[in-house]
């Protein structure tokens, strides 16, 4: 029988040591095993383990030592203080000690590593070289050991913070998110999902997505789950246009996109980003909505119309019934408009409402939604009828029609109170802020066009009234006007020369002034009203600047101004109305003349333009300010610096003159440096300047 050797056990303990440490689980565990096996060559009284991992330092002992006595006091005063030397100091050797408990202490290092601790050892008697050998080679067994269990505890540490931090950034999303590996079950899902699902963030892990919820498209068709088909294709799917219908039977419009998960290059599930899209679905409908009233509202200028619109309007997702109460002189509510979904009942209400309009009584809530300007939402009951409508036939049958909810909202426009909009819908729905929110709008747009169509109706009947009045100044005032010009020139004829002949061409000049105006009047109003006569044909324009300044001669030479023109003669005629245009000269020579300070110019230019006639009428004036140009064609409208006589109405009615021809009017000047007045006409025969078509001549 052959005897195994002290070192022969000593080497079968570190193989049982070894093998024991592959299992590590603890270090407590390990230390008992050391303990234990280490025994069994070397009498131990107490092994104790310092472990230094970052700013935490760990002991553990077995047996457990009570730190109250002296002798363990020592003993893990001992370890402590050279965990702490080692750990400072790369490299150390320790020797066996002559006095005192035999304590090996061996420090826990690994090839390639730093010191991170100690193990030591309390022999229950005095030690040998041999033994001190035995004990390091346990103490390095026992590094390795702990050198992987502190490896993977940081692995964990740092893989559970990696997951914290990514649950964290996952429960900060908007979106829901889910993930599920390739059986479609969930194996994350952050808060968002879950409030989405109807669920917590526990119960759906480890169930199957399609218990939780299935797809289906807007119409209610089933609809594949985009995480099967991004499992199976290995594609991102994306889609606004999908119903998320849950195990409690609620049903979400959502927004998501679906992309396959991969690891080393294989997919191993599915992940589904998505949010509710019912808010942005009903902000773009509500857009939409919005659109097409301010289309349909601002297609009339007809109050009629625009009532009957808003009606119709109303019942566009906002109601059955849709009634409209305008305000009348006297502050009472009629009832101007009503719809109805149902055909028929909309056939009731015109038979009820066009035979005897409905006036609201004081009590009816719409004129209290006026009076206050805030909007109103009720429950419709027994109490709402008696005090919204008139008589028993009214009641009956919208007590018939419509009820549930009603919800109020002020027609205004500034100040200006126009009415209310009053909606009702069935007893299965309840009106939200956002239905609230849009009736107000649609109120809004409603009051904007009803304001249009009153001021249109108002501006129609002004215009009515000045026609009126123009009629009677052309027929009542030009009448007698004549008259008197007539017994003015008589008096001429027979009066010697004197004081009274003097008075009788004052009396002509203020006639003929009279008769100017009456004329500029006229004039406007039909250019105002689109019905200036223009009778089209060529005309020289050399022969028509001549008549114009040969009518100014006299003032200019009393005003010491000189009068010029510069026309070439090849200049082709223009299509015009001759009458009209000298007008138009006439007006910018006579304009001229009044501000030219004496020993100044005005001067006519004609020129070919491409296609059309340039005439210039150019003086020496003090000019115009940039800010007066952009109102000088406006009636009525005179610069500050200069004041003559006049309607107010000659640059108007030559810009409306010269449109009537096609043609531009506009002024070029600088303060100081006198202005230009320029505008064009069509040529009478295009083929002077080119072979283009020929204008067409017209007479209107």
């Amino acid at each position: 029988m052959t005897v195994a050797s002290p070192a022969d056990e000593r080497l079968e303990h570190l193989y049982s040591m070894s093998r024991a440490f592959v299992g590590f689980s603890s270090v407590a565990r390990a230390l008992r095993d050391t303990f234990e096996i280490a025994s069994r060559s070397v009498p131990l009284a107490s092994v104790i383990a310092v472990e230094q991992d970052d700013d935490e330092v760990r002991v553990v002992a077995y047996p457990e030592l009570d730190e109250s006595t002296p002798t363990t006091r020592a003993a893990y005063t001992h370890a402590r203080t050279a965990s702490a030397y080692l750990t400072a100091i790369e490299r150390v050797e320790w020797q066996g000690f002559a006095n005192g408990p035999p304590f090996i202490v061996v420090p826990l290092v690994v090839p390639g590593g730093e010191i991170f601790g100690v193990i030591q050892f309390e022999g229950a008697k005095s030690v040998t070289r041999e033994d001190v050998e035995f004990l390091n080679a346990v103490g390095n067994q026992l590094a390795i050991a702990l050198d992987r269990d502190r490896t993977s505890r940081r692995a964990e540490a740092q893989m559970r913070s990696r997951l914290d931090f990514t649950r964290a950034i996952a429960a900060s999303l908007g979106e829901g998110t889910v993930a599920v590996d390739r059986d479609a079950i969930v194996t994350f899902l952050n808060p968002a999902a879950a409030a989405l699902l109807g669920t917590d963030e526990c119960t759906p892990i480890g169930q199957s997505f399609d218990v939780l919820a299935r797809f289906e498209h807007e119409n209610g068709a089933a609809s594949d789950s985009p995480l099967h088909s991004s499992i199976a294709s290995g594609a991102w799917i994306r889609s606004d246009d999908h119903v998320l219908h849950r195990a409690d039977g609620v049903k979400l419009d959502i927004a998501y996109t679906s992309a396959p998960i991969y690891l080393e290059g294989r997919i191993e599930g599915a992940v589904l980003a998505f949010q509710d899209n019912r808010e942005r679905k009903r902000a773009e409908r509500d857009r939409r909505f919005l659109l097409e009233a301010a289309a349909v509202l601002g297609g009339t200028l007809d109050a009629d119309t625009v009532l009957a619109e808003l009606a119709r309007l109303g019942i566009h997702g906002l109601g059955d019934a849709c009634f409209v109460d305008v305000v009348t002189t006297d502050h009472h509510l009629i009832r101007a408009a009503w719809a109805h979904v149902s055909p028929a009942a909309q056939a009731e209400l015109d038979g009820l409402y066009r035979a005897t309009p409905s006036v609201s009584p004081e009590a009816r809530p719409a004129l209290a939604v006026v009076r206050s300007g805030k909007p109103m939402l009720a429950a419709i009951d027994d109490d709402w009828w008696a005090r919204s409508t008139t008589s028993e036939d009214e009641r009956r049958i919208l007590q018939r029609l419509a009820g549930g909810v009603a919800m109020i909202v002020p027609l205004f426009v500034g100040a200006r109170r126009l009415g209310a909009l009053t909606l009702l819908s069935g007893s299965t729905r309840s009106y939200s802020a956002a239905d609230l929110a849009l009736a107000e709008k649609l109120a809004s747009r409603g009051a904007v066009a009803l304001e249009h169509a009153r001021l249109y109706s108002q501006a129609r009947d002004a215009i009515g009234l000045r026609d009126q009045m123009l009629a009677i100044v052309s027929h009542d005032l030009r009448s007698p006007l004549s008259i008197v010009m007539m017994a003015a020139s008589a008096l001429e004829e027979v009066l010697p020369q004197g004081p009274a002949t003097s008075t009788v061409h004052k009396i002509q000049r203020a006639a003929l002034r009279m008769e100017r105006m009456i004329r500029d009047l006229l004039d406007y109003a039909s250019i105002d009203a689109g019905q200036l006569s223009i009778s089209a044909r060529a005309q020289d324009i050399h022969s028509m600047i001549a008549e114009t300044l040969a009518g100014f001669e006299a003032v200019a030479r009393l005003r010491n101004i000189e009068l010029a023109m510069v026309v070439p003669d090849d200049l082709p005629p223009a299509l015009c109305d001759r009458d009209r245009i000298l007008q138009v000269t006439g007006n910018l020579v006579g304009n001229a003349l009044k501000i030219v300070p004496a020993g100044g110019t005005v001067v006519v230019r004609a020129e070919l333009r491409e296609k059309e006639i340039l005439v210039r009428v150019v003086d020496t004036g003090p000019g115009i300010s940039e800010h007066d140009q952009h109102w000088l064609f406006e009636r009525y409208w005179r610069g500050a610096q200069h004041q003559y006589e006049g309607t107010g109405l000659g640059l108007a009615i030559a810009r409306g003159i010269v449109h009537a021809h096609d043609g531009k009017i506009w002024v070029e000047s600088e303060l100081g440096h006198g202005a230009a007045f320029l505008f064009t006409l069509p040529i009478a025969n295009p083929a002077v300047v080119s072979k283009a078509e020929c204008a067409i001549q017209w007479e209107t």
